[in-house]
């Protein structure tokens, strides 16, 4: 039985546990107890993606961390936002790791944050402007070629061309959403894991929102979107010491500087 915290991993949009499948047994092999989730509507559980509500994604991570104590949750890309609302709801979860994740501010979507950041460049659009949606507007769809180029980018042309044939539609209405407090969250062990070549999530973005939610512990990864499946090694390196608990009292010091602490190249 592990000694740590049992770690539950949230995927971002379009996604699912899949994207975990490389990095879990790294994180098994330190004695963790890993959980990758499935959202409702990912396609795991066969229910219509435009039926999808924030709040039943947050049920449903509630009934995933019902029978354990204590939980530390990775959120990736949209998984962030997940991370940071149960966080705030169940106090079960003591530290949150966001993978070029979105770590929201109370009463801001991420729409709203990203617009800030890049501050009217649209060099970057990511994959916004090239989505399929449902003739309802209620589900969105990724192409595989938008995929490779976006999410993917840094990946083996073999790696990538099998990882965009696992996404699935998205209901926008567990994906446009913002939090009404993160009171808690602000209070707990975070650790920041930046992506500095993302072309989905551009990292003045990411640092952007690292500005509005000070105190988190910051690393960098060389990669694209998704270093859980571009570079699991390097994340698994960043991940293992945090979840152990090992950095909390770093995490906690009071007025901590925005600063990288942690960087590989």
């Amino acid at each position: 039985m592990s000694v740590s915290d049992p770690v539950v991993l949230i995927h971002g949009a379009w996604q699912g546990s899949w994207s975990w499948d490389i990095l879990r047994p790294m994180l098994e092999s330190q004695n963790f107890d890993v959980i990758p989730v499935d959202l409702p509507g990912n396609g795991a559980d066969g229910s219509n993606p435009a039926a999808t509500t924030f709040e039943g994604c947050l049920d449903y991570l509630d009934d995933i961390i019902s029978d354990f104590k204590r939980v530390s949750v990775v959120g990736h890309s949209g998984g962030g936002v997940f991370a940071s609302a149960l966080a705030e709801r169940n106090s079960k979860v003591t530290r949150i790791a966001y993978v070029a994740g979105m770590m929201l501010p109370a009463d801001r979507t991420f729409a709203d944050v990203r617009a800030e950041g890049l501050e009217g460049d649209d060099s970057l659009p990511g994959v916004a402007p090239f989505l399929e949606w449902s003739a309802d507007g209620k589900v969105s769809t990724v192409p595989r070629h938008i995929a490779k180029a976006i999410f993917l980018s840094d990946c083996p042309a073999d790696v990538a061309h099998a990882a965009s044939a696992k996404l699935t539609p998205q209901g926008d209405a567990a994906r446009s959403i913002s939090l009404t407090s993160v009171d808690r969250v602000t209070s707990l062990p975070r650790f920041y894991i930046e992506a500095i070549e993302d072309l989905s999530l551009p990292i003045v973005v990411q640092r952007h929102m690292q500005a509005l939610m000070p105190g988190a512990l910051i690393a960098d990864l060389p990669t694209g979107h998704v270093p859980q499946v571009s570079a699991p090694n390097l994340l698994a390196d960043l991940l293992v010491p945090f979840l152990k608990g090992m950095r909390d009292a770093e995490a906690l010091e009071p007025l901590r500087p925005l600063q990288h602490t942690a960087s590989l190249t």
